[in-house]
């Protein structure tokens, strides 16, 4: 958002990877921040990187990885989108779903919606809960999906909003919620957008959500 704030985009297009590189920078510098980008162009193979191997905190962008592996759950037939779930006083999290009433149902699909189009927190949970019996499973069906699909830096570390489950890791206690590396989400929405990621189908349906 600063970025892209503070240059022009056709400009942002044309530059060259090292004008860019100076760019950024900059820009670091100037607003006293660590900034990590990649990009990759997919129709000329291009890329840029800037700390594109280095590993930051996800914050709420450990999202879309949670929703590529529901959907390859989905392409497995181990969990059903339509499934209806109930919200309870005890899912509430910050977000829309905590002002909505006690007892309203939704599918698992609505919830990934949620997820991914107004970042809803408490969707996310009720999209995680959903994946396996145990907190500790949960985390490993992301994790797990994550590493078969080439991302080596990507984890979710921990419910959101759920201090009862956070394991006292130096990973978990250094990023919060997940980590992960610019790269990592270059790769994970260019198997996205080739439909390689989960099934073409799966892949289309994600899209359309993003």
């Amino acid at each position: 958002v600063v970025m892209m704030s503070r240059l022009n985009p056709i400009l942002f297009a044309q530059m060259s990877g090292a004008i860019l590189v100076k760019e950024l920078r900059r820009l670091e510098n100037e607003f006293g921040g660590h900034l990590g980008v990649a990009a990759k162009n997919l129709k000329t193979g291009e890329t840029i990187s800037f700390n594109g191997a280095e590993h930051f905190p996800t914050a709420s962008v450990i999202k879309l990885p949670i929703m590529t592996a529901f959907f390859d759950l989905v392409d497995q037939k181990k969990i059903d989108p339509n499934m209806k779930v109930t919200l309870t006083a005890e899912d509430k999290k910050p977000g829309l779903l905590e002002f909505m009433s006690d007892g309203m149902t939704m599918t698992l699909l609505d919830a990934v919606n949620l997820m991914i189009v107004l970042s809803e927190n408490t969707a996310t949970n009720l999209v995680l809960d959903r994946l396996a019996p145990t907190h500790a499973e949960r985390m490993n069906v992301v994790n797990d999906f994550l590493a078969q699909s080439g991302l080596k830096n990507t984890k979710l570390l921990n419910r959101l909003y759920t201090p009862g489950t956070k394991l006292q890791t130096p990973e978990a206690i250094r990023y919060g919620i997940g980590m992960s590396t610019p790269e990592d989400m270059v790769l994970l929405l260019e198997k996205l957008h080739d439909k390689t990621l989960c099934s073409p189908s799966s892949c289309d349906a994600m899209l359309e959500i993003l």
